[in-house]
């Protein structure tokens, strides 16, 4: 790539995420270049310094500054991308490019009818196709398709099933997306699958599934046969590491099991002639699915972390939002985010606090840390909360573009005004409500009794039992998702280091 700016020409080459460079006579560049973000030094003439661009529509931006020591970078690189005739026919150009590349993606899945369908119940859709090419025969009467599966996906060797078999598929049965069940040598033989193709379930989630799926084990049944589990798996789209703990759920995945399995069967001769057109259908809007989620990187946590957080600015979201896809996406970024939260502090933890993904009935516990995600108002939330004290909280949700620092209590009237002088107390106490520069958060409430005297700012609150005000993380659009992270970690950290502060601001 070559750029005309202010930095006179610059030539940059790219080999995976490593940049090197050359500008003016004897300058230099050396670093990584991620999601079109460039992150490095720079040399020239017995200087070095550091310098972050970003490249946007074949346009450079970015800062510099001198010496290596991290610092505001207030020098400005702006340029321009120089095309000549060779370059302009090479696909891995620029973002630009690679935008055209997600131009791709959403013209085939809008294109698509069998993903127009899906828009309604995206998860129910998936699990009612499966289901249903299980159920198709093949023109000898077999359903082989089904046996396929049984021997590809949930790895058990199976003679090609037949009426004999009595096979049957159940949707949404005990609350279990899809039962595979068949007859063999006097037992039924079951098989569970959750299909989180939105979300991945808590452990509490995946507790209650292992209750229903267990009162189905080796029991006899009124006709005599015996129930016999083989597998429970988790259909994913892509491999999760949030539930590799769990000793009785398998993981099968969109990307990798449910791909291999319907190039597997398009061959077949299905007495539905309909069947085949509908495979290679939801084979081109998997393939086209998997590719957007790959271009977010959630595929691998690590280049996720690298990422920006820019979910709610990029162009390429205004085609996910166009798509209807938005929800997916965001709900899965933010568990993400919520999951490299948990990790950190695992891994920094000590005796004084435990990690929970969902609110125990009556175990609050002084100290511990809830953390959950979900997505409301089209944007994704990573909610953070800490007990201080009883049902007392403080916490932290990231939702959009806005950090909300939020006092809460679980409970009646009474508890709720209580959280409203914990609110004040803290306040002025300056223990919570400030930024890291001791500026006040931002709050635009409407409730008179939340008034901050002198200030402007009112707290905002869903009643008296929610009460926060907001910090604006747009800047972190340009900087990678980790930097935000470890600023969200560093100030749960804050309130564990000062819990017994925290907790003498309680009203009596």
């Amino acid at each position: 790539m070559k750029f005309k700016g202010n930095f006179g020409v610059l030539i940059l080459n790219i080999n995976g995420k490593e940049a090197t460079g050359s500008y003016q006579e004897n300058g230099t560049l050396k670093g990584e270049i991620i999601n079109n973000t460039f992150k490095g030094q720079w040399e020239n003439k017995g200087t070095e310094g550091l310098v972050e661009f970003t490249i946007t529509d074949n346009n450079l931006e970015g800062n510099w500054k001198k010496g290596l020591d991290p610092g505001p970078m207030k020098g400005k690189w702006e340029g321009i991308l120089i095309l000549d005739e060779t370059e302009k026919s090479n696909e891995l150009i620029s973002l630009k490019q690679v935008s055209s590349e997600i131009n791709e993606i959403t013209k085939s899945l809008k294109n698509n009818f069998l993903f127009q369908v899906s828009l309604g119940s995206k998860e129910l859709f998936h699990s009612n196709l499966i289901a249903w090419l299980l159920e198709q025969k093949n023109k000898n009467g077999e359903y082989e398709a089904l046996s396929i599966f049984i021997k590809t996906v949930a790895k058990k060797d199976v003679a090609i099933i037949t009426e004999e078999n009595t096979p049957e598929i159940a949707r949404e049965e005990n609350k279990i997306d899809l039962t595979i069940k068949w007859k063999e040598a006097g037992k039924w033989n079951l098989i569970f699958i959750e299909n989180k193709m939105k979300s991945i379930p808590t452990s509490e989630q995946l507790n209650e599934y292992d209750k229903k799926t267990d009162k189905l084990h080796d029991t006899t049944n009124r006709n005599g046969l015996q129930r016999k589990i083989i597998k429970k798996f988790l259909l994913t789209p892509f491999k999760s590491d949030v539930n590799s703990d769990s000793k009785k759920w398998d993981n099968i995945t969109y990307q990798e099991d449910i791909i291999t399995f319907l190039e597997t069967i398009k061959a077949l001769s299905f007495v539905n002639d309909d069947v085949k057109y509908a495979i290679e259908k939801y084979i081109s809007f998997l393939n086209n699915q998997n590719k957007l989620l790959l271009w977010f990187n959630f595929n691998n946590t690590e280049d996720f972390k690298l990422k920006n957080y820019d979910f709610y600015i990029s162009k390429e979201m205004d085609e996910v939002r166009n798509l209807r896809l938005h929800d997916l996406i965001l709900k899965l970024a933010h568990e993400k985010i919520g999951l490299l939260i948990k990790n950190i502090l695992s891994n920094d933890s000590t005796d004084q606090y435990r990690i929970f993904e969902y609110y125990p009935k009556d175990e609050f516990k002084s100290g511990n840390i809830y953390i959950t995600n979900g997505f409301s108002r089209s944007t994704g939330i990573t909610d953070i909360k800490i007990c201080v004290d009883a049902k007392q909280f403080i916490g932290l949700q990231l939702q959009g573009n806005s950090l909300k620092y939020i006092t809460e209590v679980f409970g009646a009237k009474k508890l709720q005004l209580k959280n409203k002088d914990f609110a004040f107390n803290l306040l002025n106490d300056s223990l919570w409500f400030h930024n890291e520069n001791g500026t006040l958060l931002s709050g635009k409430g409407r409730n008179k009794e939340l008034v901050i005297s002198n200030s402007g700012e009112v707290f905002n609150s869903y009643g008296l039992n929610f009460i926060y005000l907001n910090m604006d993380v747009s800047s972190y659009a340009n900087n990678p998702i980790i930097t935000l992270v470890k600023f969200i970690v560093n100030e749960i950290k804050r309130v564990i280091e000062n819990i017994d502060k925290f907790k003498q601001n309680i009203p009596k």
